[in-house]
């Protein structure tokens, strides 16, 4: 069960920011689900994610998709860390909006 803190940061990444992927190439918000990071097979908790909209998670019918093709996800939009990182510039900013 997300604690209080882990739960508002799902929801703001994804109500607030949208799919990181999208923010990246130019889209501004699209609507996202939250993309845990894994340590191994194992979740690293829910503060260890970012958001990414079906066909940048899942899909990938047009382009890169983080579960099909990780390693040129990657290549074209930075590791998982650095996404969690732009992830909370991206809040920091549309928060003070």
């Amino acid at each position: 069960m997300p604690t209080k803190a882990e739960s508002e940061w799902m929801e703001n990444i994804t109500n607030i920011v949208g799919c990181i992927a999208c923010r990246i190439d130019g889209h501004g918000y699209v609507p996202a689900a939250v993309h845990h990071v894994l340590s191994g097979q194992y979740r690293k908790g829910h503060l260890f994610s970012y958001p990414l909209c079906p066909e940048h998670h899942q899909e990938g019918k047009y382009g890169l998709c983080r579960h099909k093709n990780g390693h040129g996800f990657a290549g074209e939009y930075g590791s998982e860390n650095e996404l969690i990182e732009l992830t909370k510039k991206w809040l920091a900013t549309l928060k003070s909006m």
